[in-house]
C-alpha cells in the first residue's frame, strides 16, 4: 500500500511516467490480481466457519477466527468446494439479476432465489461445522449426554440419525 502511494505521488509530481497500455503493466496487474485472489480464497477457507462459531459457541472478537481455523483443519478441501459452489452459482444469480434490470418482476424473483441460496449456504456451513467438530472428536453426542434424559427417540428415525435428534419430553 505504501509503495502504491509513493508511486502515485511520484506520478502526480511528474517523476514517474506510468504507461497503462504497456504489456509490463498488464502482466504486473494480472499477477497482483491473482495473488490477491489467492490470499482472499485462503483466508475465506480458513475462516469459513467463523459465523457459525459466533452463533453456536457465543464467541466474539478473534476467538471465532482462531476456532474456525482449528476446526477447518482436515476439511479445507470441503470448505473450498462449498465456497466455490455457492460463490459460482450465487454469482450467476446476481449476474442474471444485473443483466435483467429492466423488469421488476425478474429482479424480485432473482432476489428471492438469491435469498434462498444464501439460506442454503448458511445451512451448508452449519453442517460443515458439525462435521468438523466430529472430525476433531467434539461430537454433539458428548454434549447431549448430560441432558439426554430429556429426549425421546423417534421410532421412524432410529436407523437414520443419531440418538441426539429427537423430541424433547414434555
Amino acid at each position: 500500500m505504501l509503495v502504491v502511494a509513493v508511486l502515485m505521488l511520484a506520478h502526480n509530481v511528474g517523476f514517474v511516467v506510468i504507461d497503462s497500455n504497456s504489456i509490463y503493466f498488464t502482466w504486473f496487474s494480472i499477477t497482483v490480481g491473482v495473488v490477491l485472489i489467492a490470499i482472499v480464497v485462503y483466508v475465506h477457507v480458513k475462516w469459513s466457519l467463523a459465523f457459525v462459531v459466533v452463533v453456536v459457541e457465543s464467541k466474539w472478537g478473534f476467538a471465532p477466527l482462531m476456532r474456525s481455523a482449528y476446526l477447518v483443519k482436515g476439511m479445507r478441501s470441503v470448505s473450498l468446494l462449498v465456497m466455490l459452489y455457492f460463490g459460482v452459482f450465487g454469482g450467476l444469480i446476481v449476474w442474471m439479476c444485473f443483466v435483467s434490470v429492466d423488469s421488476i418482476l425478474i429482479t424480485t424473483f432473482a432476489s428471492f432465489i438469491l435469498m434462498m441460496f444464501l439460506l442454503r449456504m448458511t445451512a451448508a456451513n452449519t453442517v460443515l461445522y458439525n462435521y468438523c467438530k466430529a472430525l476433531h472428536g467434539e461430537l454433539v453426542i458428548e454434549v447431549a449426554e448430560g441432558f439426554g434424559y430429556e429426549y425421546i427417540n423417534l421410532p421412524e428415525d432410529d436407523e437414520k440419525v443419531p440418538h441426539v435428534v429427537g423430541v424433547i419430553a414434555a
